[in-house]
C-alpha cells in the first residue's frame, strides 16, 4: 500500500493536490474581491445618499431664509416700485432672493438635488418669484450692459421655470400657475444660454406640458 501511495505521489499526485489548492485559492480570492466591490459600492451609495440629503437640507435652509423677503416682494408692483427707483436695500432684497433661487437651480443642474423633488415641492415658489422678479431682473440686465435675448444673470433660475410650469400644468391645472392662459410660458428658449438649452432638451420627458 505505502509503495503504491509513494508511487502515485511521484507520478503526479502532488501536482493534482497543488492544482486543487490553487483552484481553491483562486475561488476564495474571487469571493473576497466580490465582497470588496459590493462593500465599496454600498459605501459609495451611502455617501451619495448622504451628500444628496445634505444638499436637500441646505436648499430648505436657503428657501426658509428668503421667505420673508419673498413675501415682501410679492406685494410690490412696478407701478408703485419701478425698477429704476428702488432703494439700495430693496435692490439687495431682489438680489438675495434671485441669487438663492439661482443657486438652487445650479444644484439641480449638477445633480445635487433631484428635479422631481424640486418641482413637487417648490414649483409655485419658483413661478411666483420669477413673475415678480422678472421686471427688476430685466432692468438689472440692462443696467449691467447685458444685451440680446439670452440671460446670463440668474440663468439657472430661468432654467428651472419650464420644469415648474410643466409640472403645474400636468398636476395642478386648476390653479393659476397650472393654467396655460393665465400663466403662459414665462421663459422662451432664446432666453437660455445654448449649453443650458441643450441640457434642457435632454430632459424632454419632464417638459411634456411646456413647448420648447
Amino acid at each position: 500500500m505505502d509503495t503504491v501511495f509513494v508511487t502515485n505521489i511521484q507520478s503526479g499526485g502532488w501536482a493534482e493536490v497543488w492544482s486543487a489548492i490553487g483552484s481553491l485559492i483562486t475561488a476564495l480570492a474571487t469571493v473576497i474581491l466580490l465582497i470588496t466591490i459590493y462593500l465599496s459600492y454600498r459605501q459609495i451609495r451611502l455617501a451619495a445618499s448622504s451628500q444628496s440629503l445634505a444638499s436637500l437640507d441646505r436648499v430648505y435652509q436657503y428657501l426658509d431664509a428668503i421667505k420673508p423677503l419673498q413675501e415682501e416682494i410679492y406685494k410690490w408692483n412696478t407701478a408703485v416700485k419701478p425698477p429704476h427707483k428702488l432703494r439700495k436695500g430693496e435692490k439687495e432684497k431682489i438680489r438675495k432672493v434671485s441669487v438663492t433661487l439661482n443657486r438652487v437651480g445650479f444644484f439641480v443642474l449638477k445633480g445635487a438635488m433631484d428635479i422631481d423633488h424640486l418641482t413637487e415641492n417648490f414649483s409655485d415658489v419658483f413661478i411666483r418669484s420669477f413673475q415678480h422678479l422678472k421686471p427688476y431682473l430685466e432692468y438689472d440686465r440692462t443696467s449691467r450692459g447685458e444685451k440680446g435675448k439670452v440671460w446670463y444673470i440668474r440663468k439657472y433660475f430661468l432654467l428651472m421655470i419650464p420644469f415648474c410650469q410643466s409640472y403645474m400644468r400636468i398636476h395642478h391645472p386648476e390653479t393659476d400657475f397650472g393654467n396655460r392662459t393665465k400663466t403662459p410660458n414665462l421663459v422662451s428658449t432664446d432666453m437660455l444660454e445654448p449649453s443650458l438649452l441643450a441640457w434642457l432638451k435632454k430632459q424632454a420627458k419632464l417638459l411634456t406640458a411646456y413647448e420648447l
